[in-house]
């Protein structure tokens, strides 16, 4: 039986692996390659035929082993793979590089045999998830930037229709934007709303469109806020603050930080006792990668920390909400971070008390503080003993309660 084409032979060649030319800029023409063609100069005779597991081990990769140099963005790259920490020498896991969880799905074949895969086609409609509205708005808006709204274009392009004309003018093609904007009826109703009829409104294509659209309706709403004040409280203001454990508990604050979606990352943490007092802390430089990844980096370093200092009950809180929702869901799946979640699981069975929770970045700023400190620094991980000297004043004011106000969802209005 042949290997299927998505599973990677379990011990390949160091040279033949994969990646991308450049992870760190924002452009997601993205060109795949193997790594001996990232690198220039001979390889020796031995390193022809590297394997992985031959320049990595406990501690991470060994890149003394290899003669020539790994160019810069692909090393901070690969430093940044989640990696097990585990003395079992365990399968390796297969691994779909069309998913972000690494489980095969039919969606990114489907994509490679129609060759237009999301690497290729740079889609900007991300910032509809941001906006600040009802989600079945935010789903219309997503469907409309997808073209996929049951107007007559959509229904004839998947032949589920005969006719592509707008039933109502039977003139023009009947698009998304023909029925929300240049449509005669809706074009009176935009109009009626301040809308210059010869403006560029009508003019701009669906993605740019959707956005203006969106820019008016916030004017809009903020206008409606102000002059009815009362009717506008969705939200209230709270007072946010760092609290200290409870007796006998030391607080774990971790937190992680990439610069850019994929891009430079790194974590830190603080250890704190009852009575707000330091402990212990540490940062890393991790490469590049995504901030959830950054994250559970942060929790097992935490971990790993609070388990070599011998504390028999460990708070830890962090402002990832993810990672408490992934700790806490032992059905979670996601075969590119598996390595670190299992380890965090493993120390979290070797401490006595552990008690995972999420808080608002204001009561996260120290461990916020170290993690974006260390995200362009070259040292890979540091343990501090000592409180660092730029710390001195944020952990005082954590200590004696300092609070700052935070906007947050007001639950009676909102139910």
């Amino acid at each position: 039986m042949s290997t299927p084409a998505w599973a990677y032979r379990p011990k390949p060649p160091l040279h033949e692996l994969s990646f991308r030319k450049s992870p760190i800029k924002k452009s997601r023409n993205i060109i795949q390659a193997p790594l001996r063609a990232l690198i220039q100069g001979p390889l020796l005779e031995e390193e022809e035929s590297f394997q992985v597991k031959e320049v990595f081990g406990l501690r991470g990769w060994d890149w003394f082993r290899i003669s020539v140099q790994v160019p810069n963005d692909i090393h901070m790259e690969i430093n940044a793979m989640p990696y097990s920490l585990g003395v079992s020498i365990e399968e390796d896991r297969l691994i779909w590089n069309g998913n972000k969880h690494g489980d095969f799905e039919l969606k990114s074949v489907y994509s490679i045999a129609a060759r237009c895969s999301e690497e290729e086609e740079e889609f900007m409609g991300l910032w509809v998830w941001k906006v600040d509205t009802l989600s079945r708005i935010k789903s219309f808006m997503w469907q409309c930037l997808h073209n996929n709204i049951g107007v007559g274009d959509c229904l004839f392009k998947r032949h589920l229709s005969e006719l592509d004309r707008c039933p109502n003018c039977l003139r023009e093609v009947e698009t998304i934007v023909h029925r929300l904007r240049d449509y005669e009826m809706a074009k009176t109703t935009w109009t009626s709303l301040g809308v210059w009829p010869n403006s560029n409104f009508f003019e701009d294509s669906l993605h740019i469109w959707l956005e203006k659209c969106w820019a008016l309706w916030s004017l809009v709403y903020f206008l409606h806020c102000v002059l009815n004040p009362k009717i506008s409280g969705s939200r209230r203001i709270t007072r946010i603050r760092w609290e200290k454990p409870s007796t006998g508990w030391v607080r774990l604050n971790i937190d992680g930080s990439a610069l850019g979606n994929l891009g430079r990352a790194s974590c830190g943490g603080i250890i704190w006792n009852d009575s707000g007092d330091w402990l212990g802390g540490f940062s890393r430089s991790i490469g590049v990668t995504t901030s959830f990844i950054a994250e559970l980096w942060a929790l097992r370093d935490g971990l790993t920390l609070c388990h070599n200092m011998h504390y028999p009950a460990v708070d830890i809180q962090t402002d990832a909400k993810a990672v408490v929702d992934v700790i806490n869901n032992p059905s979670y799946s996601n075969r590119v971070a598996l390595p670190i979640v299992d380890d965090c699981r493993q120390l979290i069975s070797q401490l006595g008390q552990v008690w995972i929770g999420h808080c608002y970045r204001e009561a996260n700023f120290c461990a916020d503080f170290l993690a974006r400190k260390w995200a362009l620094q070259n040292c890979c991980f540091s343990v501090y003993q000592d409180l660092p000297v730029d710390l001195l004043d944020f952990i005082s004011a954590d200590k004696e309660g300092v609070f700052c106000n935070r906007a947050i969802p007001d639950l009676a209005v909102c139910l």
